[in-house]
């Protein structure tokens, strides 16, 4: 009896545990949706020639739609390409424009790396997302929130996020700790940032 009472009590907490994690993911997939963010993209790689003609090529895989024109801020740390979004942007068009840096092995302009941070006034939706070249066999990024470390996984084509993902984030951390960005969640410094004008052929508040 008293076994039987142990497996109910670890069966019942395992499931209110699964509950509160599934709550939490969907109050992170509801802050992402509908907070107002500051974006960037950092980017490196070996064949990585310049991450904003792989922009410009997504800008114009909707055309030939209507031009519109956003301006980018565009720096360099160490090995990665920094770059700030204009601020119109749906997490939609973060997510996938992000994806789309890593290019594939056949491009001879690609990132191996890319680490996508989102910025809000209320600090706890703040959130990293990173994908490197494993991400391409399934059409994801891994993403970390400030709020507890909680870790997540969007799917960038549907929109979907599932809770876990196995990113190397104590390196990603490193990484940005090692050109200048001590606390991405917070600032990330652009001392010699220029803005770059960079058409697309849809709207970067679409959203699905």
């Amino acid at each position: 009896m008293r076994l039987l009472l142990v497996l109910v009590y670890f069966f019942m907490s395992f499931l209110v545990s699964a509950c509160d994690r599934d709550a939490r993911m969907s109050k992170i997939s509801d802050s992402i949706a509908h907070e107002e963010y500051e974006r960037y993209v950092l980017a490196r790689g070996q064949h990585l020639q310049s991450a904003v003609e792989m922009i410009e090529e997504y800008g114009a895989l909707a055309y030939p739609n209507p031009e519109l024109t956003y301006e980018f801020e565009v720096d360099v740390l160490g090995e990665w390409t920094v770059l700030r979004f204009p601020g119109s942007e749906s997490h939609w068009m973060f997510h996938n424009v992000a994806y789309w840096l890593l290019g594939s092995p056949d491009d001879a302009n690609y990132a191996d790396e890319v680490i996508g941070i989102a910025i809000a006034s209320d600090i706890q939706a703040s959130y990293l997302v990173y994908g490197d070249s494993e991400s391409l066999s399934y059409d994801a990024l891994y993403g970390l929130t400030t709020l507890g470390g909680f870790r997540f996984v969007t799917d960038v084509s549907s929109d979907e996020y599932l809770r876990g993902g196995d990113a190397p984030w104590q390196k990603v951390m490193n990484e940005l700790r090692s050109v200048g960005i001590e606390n991405p969640l917070h600032d990330v410094p652009m001392p010699s940032a220029e803005t770059v004008s960079i058409t697309f052929y849809q709207s970067l508040d679409q959203r699905l």
